[in-house]
């Protein structure tokens, strides 16, 4: 079944603290507990909540705000490969490799995402 993969907490936080505030279906109240909404909301400050983004709304915002590509492939032989690509420096990259998509896909983009918000932006 094909599911909205939501960033975790911990990225959510990094997110907001680098200026993320694009309105999500989903937020994190300050206990960490995902609730969905059936309208978009951006981080509210009243309520103390933080906007949690699909993975892709993430690595979205990341190259349009920091040309910062993350992407999973498969690879033959290996299994599905995640990338991450400063568009503008190639040569700052790094990869996991897995050996079932969806696994490689949540492992990716979660690691991916507190590499990125964490050492380059």
């Amino acid at each position: 079944m094909v599911k909205e993969r939501y960033v975790s907490h911990e990225v959510a936080k990094l997110l907001r603290d680098k200026g993320f505030n694009e309105p999500c279906t989903g937020y994190y109240n300050p206990e960490g507990k995902l609730n969905l909404l059936t309208y978009a909301e951006t981080n509210s400050e009243w309520f103390k909540n933080t906007s949690a983004p699909t993975q892709q709304m993430a690595c979205d915002w990341l190259i349009e705000n920091y040309k910062i590509y993350i992407n999973v492939s498969f690879v033959s032989g290996k299994g599905y490969v995640g990338t991450i690509c400063d568009i503008s420096d190639f040569d700052n990259a790094f990869g996991i490799v897995e050996t079932k998509y969806y696994s490689c896909i949540e492992t990716v983009y979660n690691e991916a995402l507190k590499y990125v918000l964490t050492n380059l932006i």
